[in-house]
């Protein structure tokens, strides 16, 4: 029977030998699952050493690396035996629960450098001394359990007194031997060593430094505390954590950290570049003292540390699924979270630091088994959302903050275009754009929040891209909108060109339904129907905007880089002009009335001749001007006739303004063409022949029958002319003179005549304009030599006169009693003109000038015939009578012709005829004044008064005037009036003075005599004594005042300006050898002058009656 002990014993190595085969599979399994353990060495030993001392020590690191080896050499505490023991059968000794746990699963990674390890080191209670190899490079788990027992076996042999590392202040170490495996793994575990070792100093106090020798290279890693900052109440830690690689500094951080209630936070700034240092996918985000090696893809924009997190025992993350345990590690590190990003962001603005970014960059987990992820996505997106708000973004040139929700991020993933983009939002006033060095992180972040809300980028409200330039351009409406957005110093046409040339980088061509395309008015339009201006001509431009096909509407704008593209094609000038002809020929009459299409038409025509476009200017309707019974107007293409169509009348009323009275309206281009057309364009329609520059037309053209009938001046001679067919035998080129219209066809000036009134227009036209315009009127005759008939004919040079002579265009009343017409059209004959005429004085004034006559002449009527009928009966005797004697007598014609034309023949004959007018007018009124003032003397005397009047011729030399009149007998006498002693000189006038002769003022100055002026005033009343008793003025001293001035007249020689000037209100006038004193109104005027009554009453007496 087996014995108790024996059992024991057996069940005891049962267990050892179970507990051997687990973990021989569990290295085994890390061999297999080598990169995901690969990093975790390190931490494992650095653990390790941690765990070695107790509260309030420190510790130091040392690794030695060479080619074959690493070791890890630390300062702290010696094993304890159930230390060495537990670490041999690889279980763990965790006792303390503040410490992580010492060479439980986690060491076993270590295993991944080698599975051969060299332990040494000491026991505590000076217990003795150790080194021994631990080997579990086993096949199996048998032959991994006998490697065991060896190890066993060999600590023991190995303890000894003295410490195998001598007096090294590293009296733990562990040496693994490499395979190329090991060797690898050794590698990777030193890079996170970099990214994570200033996070472990952080978290860890007790770590006092590390050094790592790789190969000679060494490595050292401290941390200095700094002063402490306060950010809104939350104090955050300074350190200062270096890395010295031989002797210069590998890199040199400012670590912020806040330590939380039950988490520490912190992010690493590098001094040098003020970046954030960026927490890799390669370094784990929390950490549980040390870094959780497997948490690096958690998405968070920090490293977070907290000891009441519960982590996997594999130590590769927390629980933040839906059990139980995660509760905790959700809210530790939402707050963490919460907490730490408005910190860390004001921290960021405080400091000026640079990649601000790095805070808001949340990104998506990977698909961990440990992470609910719905919950952490949500999650990510609240703390987003309530830092978004924040202004603490720095953008474009730093000077100022915004907040996330205000940040334009422009996107693109051609990188070239990426900063076009950039490039044209940075134009914008005060554009809360990134720097472009860091629109890539932004870009990043934007991604990675993309992906959070489940949506792509371009949904982002942060991400603008082409499209958003599009639709801000679209926004602006025009060119002055545009401009309204873009910064002072910025070119809006600039800006535009840029963005046409990124638009068709990005879509391959441009889009024709965005209302971004400029065109020639400054306004933003869909690109089709749009087209490249060919056409550059402003007069064309400003022609078509009256239209609905508005070419500066439809035309890119000229300050836009041409670009090919499907859709938009060019606009020719040709094509631009053909357009235009068509729209305006196809308005309406009534759509012309629009003054600013008549204003169209005449500017287009004006730039087709500029451009000498003849075609397009013969197919181009004119207006004509308006019809006045009906104020419409007529739009026609140009006439193609003998009669043109002509220049408008305003252009040559002025010229012609007879002609102008007589032609239509419609006959003429509109008013409108005079105010846009020169003189040199309407020419050049003419030179074209396309119009009539004047109404006077000179024709050059080869004669046909009709016209040659019309100017020959021997009609009967056409029939040499003819041959047996009637035709002309040799054609004959000639120059001759029209006017247009001037004609009998339907519609023409003559056919238009209907009255004795407009027959009278046509002459006076004929008579006054046509005669004086024409060159060719005064040399009308041109021979003209038939060569195949060797003779000469004579033609007229004028075809309107011809046409004048021979046409029906005077209107006569119709004398036959049957006629159902009142009016007959007949051609001109001396009769009918002079029943025109007769009342014309202006015209009859002209009759005697020589082109008027020819005119006549050549109608074939007589100027004196034509006078003669215009006289009365009576008149025509007495002209029958003087034209009878001049005839009769011996006096020539020109002698006649000679004295009529003789200026001063005419001016005497003239004079003397107005002085016997004068003198019978003046005895007419001084018969009448002297029978009145004879009848009034006779009523005083018959009144008592002793006076009496007698009529007294007084020498030849008066005063015959419009202005003041003697009175005048038969003989040309000159006759006053004595009245008792005095002697009385009567004037009649009509005017504010009266003459006197030099023999009356000579007299009137003779001393002792009684000699006064009577002054008549004509006032347009009637003359009868009721007048002459109340206006005659009589100027008793009229002596006295002309005694002065008849002295300096006799001094005349001497002082001629004092007699011209005058005193006493009388002047002396000399015209002519002839002497008058002017008695100036004032005289007679004044009070002391005495009417008739007054005079007789006080110079005569009543006679005393017996």
């Amino acid at each position: 029977m087996i014995d108790k002990n024996t059992i024991k014993d057996r069940r005891n190595e049962i267990a050892v030998i179970r507990h051997a085969d687990s973990v021989y599979r569990d290295i085994d399994a890390r061999i297999k699952e080598r990169s995901e353990y690969e990093q975790r060495w390190f931490w494992e030993l650095l653990q390790n050493a941690k765990d070695s001392i107790s509260e309030n020590q420190t510790v130091q690191i040392k690794i030695d690396i060479t080619d074959d080896s690493l070791s890890f050499s630390h300062s702290g505490n010696p094993f304890e035996l159930d230390d060495i023991l537990s670490l041999i059968v690889q279980g763990s000794s965790k006792v303390d629960k503040k410490k992580v746990g010492r060479f439980g699963t986690g060491f076993m990674t270590t295993y991944l450098l080698s599975r051969e390890v060299e332990i040494t080191g000491s026991l505590t209670n000076n217990d003795g001394s150790f080194s021994f190899i631990l080997n579990r490079n086993a096949i199996d788990n048998s032959e991994f359990y006998e490697l065991q027992k060896i190890a066993n076996e060999s600590f023991d042999n190995s303890i000894r007194e003295i410490s195998y590392l001598g007096e090294s202040p590293y009296q733990t170490r562990f040496t693994y031997f490499f395979d190329d495996n090991g060797k690898r793994t050794a590698e990777t575990g030193l890079k996170s060593v970099t990214n994570l070792i200033p996070y472990t100093q952080l978290f860890n106090n007790e770590i006092a430094s590390i050094i790592i020798n790789n190969k000679g290279i060494i490595s050292e890693y401290k941390k200095e505390e700094l002063h402490p900052i306060l950010v809104e109440n939350n104090s955050v830690e300074v350190w200062n954590i270096t890395s010295i690689v031989d002797g210069n500094t590998e890199f040199e951080y400012n670590a912020y950290l806040h330590r939380g209630l039950n988490f520490d936070a912190s992010i690493l700034v590098d001094i040098k570049t003020s970046n954030i240092v960026d927490v890799s996918t390669e370094g784990a985000k929390l950490f549980f003292t040390f870094p959780l090696i497997g948490t690096e893809g958690i998405g968070i924009p920090f490293v977070i540390n907290s000891t009441f997190f519960d982590p996997k025992i594999e130590r590769d993350g927390i629980y933040l699924n839906n059990s139980e345990d995660s509760d905790n590690n959700k809210t530790i590190l939402k707050n963490a979270l919460s907490i730490c990003c408005p910190i860390f962001l004001e921290i960021i603005k405080q400091e000026k630091i640079n990649n601000i970014d790095k805070i808001y960059n949340f990104t998506d987990s990977k698909e961990y088994s440990w992470i609910d992820l719905e919950w952490f996505r949500l999650m990510k997106l609240e703390i987003i959302k309530s830092i978004s708000s924040i202004d603490c973004i720095p953008y474009y040139n730093n000077e100022y903050f915004c907040s996330f929700n205000d940040l334009t991020i422009p996107y693109n993933i051609n990188e070239d275009l990426l900063s076009k983009i950039w490039n044209l939002y940075s134009k914008f006033i005060n554009p809360k754009i990134p720097d472009i060095k860091k629109l890539d992180s932004w870009i990043n972040v934007a991604k990675n929040m993309a992906l959070l809300h489940k949506t792509d980028i371009y949904s982002m409200p942060a991400i603008k891209s082409i499209k958003d330039l599009i639709r801000t351009v679209e926004i602006a409406e025009d060119i002055d909108g545009l401009t309204k957005l873009l910064d002072e110093k910025e070119d809006s046409f600039s800006f535009l060109n840029i963005l046409y040339k990124i638009i068709i980088e990005e879509y391959s061509q441009f889009p024709l339904d965005k209302v971004i395309l400029l065109n020639m008015k400054g306004k933003f339009r869909v690109a089709e129907g749009m087209y490249w201006d060919k056409v550059d001509d402003d007069t064309l431009n400003q022609i078509s905007a009256n239209f609905d096909i508005d070419f500066p509407t439809k035309l890119i704008s000229n300050k836009i880089n041409i670009f090919a593209t499907p859709g938009i094609d060019t606009l020719t000038k040709t094509e631009a002009v053909e357009i235009l002809r068509g729209k305006l020929n196809t308005l309406s009459d009534k759509e012309y009335q629009e003054v600013e299409y008549q204003i169209s038409n005449a500017k287009f025509l004006k730039w087709l001749i500029i451009n000498s476009d003849i075609e397009s200017i013969k197919n181009l309707k004119i207006i004509n001007d308006y019809k006045l019974d009906t104020e419409s107007i007529v739009v026609q293409p140009f006439v193609k006739a003998k009669h043109l169509i002509l220049t408008p009348i305003s252009f040559f009323s002025k010229e012609y303004p007879l002609y102008s009275n007589l032609i239509r309206e419609k006959d003429c281009m509109h008013s409108i063409y005079n105010s846009i057309l020169s003189d040199d364009d309407f020419r050049y329609l003419d030179n074209k022949g396309l119009i009539h520059y004047s109404p006077l037309v000179v024709r050059r053209e080869s004669l046909d029958l009709k016209n040659i009938e019309s100017l020959l001046v021997n009609p009967t001679e056409i029939e040499l002319l003819k041959d047996e067919e009637g035709k002309l035998k040799s054609p004959i080129e000639f120059t001759y003179s029209d006017f247009a219209y001037l004609t009998a066809s339907d519609g023409h000036i003559y056919e238009r005549n209907s009255s004795s009134k407009s027959s009278m227009e046509r002459f006076r036209f004929l008579f006054e304009e046509a005669v004086e315009k024409d060159p060719f009127f005064d040399d009308d005759y041109h021979e003209v030599y038939i060569e195949s008939l060797k003779k000469t004919f004579l033609f007229s040079k004028t075809m309107w006169l011809n046409r004048a002579r021979v046409l029906p265009w005077v209107i006569i009343k119709n004398i036959q009693p049957d006629s159902e017409k009142k009016f007959l059209n007949v051609p001109p004959n001396s009769q009918n003109l002079s029943d025109l005429i007769k009342n014309e004085d202006s015209i009859m004034n002209l009759l005697r000038e020589e082109k008027k006559q020819k005119f006549l002449s050549r109608l074939g009527i007589g100027v004196s015939d034509l006078i003669r009928n215009t006289l009365p009966q009576d008149e025509k005797i007495d002209w029958d009578r003087a034209i009878t004697n001049i005839i009769t007598s011996n006096i020539s014609p020109q002698l006649v012709q000679a004295i009529f034309s003789d200026p001063n023949i005419r001016k005497e004959y003239e004079s003397r005829l107005n002085q016997r007018k004068l003198i019978q007018r003046n005895q007419d009124i001084g018969a009448k004044i002297e029978k009145l003032f004879k009848e009034l003397i006779k009523k005083y005397n018959a009144d008592g008064v002793n006076i009496h009047i007698d009529r007294k011729p007084f020498g030849s030399d008066y005063i015959l005037s419009e202005n003041s009149s003697d009175l005048v007998n038969e003989s040309g006498q000159r006759e006053a009036f004595e009245i008792g002693n005095w002697l009385i000189e009567l004037k009649a006038t009509g005017k504010e003075f009266a003459y006197m002769t030099e023999l009356q003022a000579k007299t009137a100055v003779i001393p002792n005599q009684n000699y006064a002026l009577v002054v008549v005033p004509l006032e347009g009343d009637e003359i009868d004594s009721d007048l002459i008793k109340s206006n005659a003025k009589v100027i008793t001293n009229i002596g006295t005042l002309l005694h002065v001035i008849h002295s300096d007249y006799k001094k005349i020689k001497f002082q001629k300006e004092g007699l011209f000037q005058g005193q006493n209100g009388i002047s002396v006038e000399i015209e002519e050898q002839s002497v008058k004193f002017k008695i100036d109104s004032s005289i007679w005027n004044n009070i002391n002058v005495l009417s008739i009554e007054d005079f007789v009453l006080k110079n005569f007496t009543y006679r005393v009656e017996p």
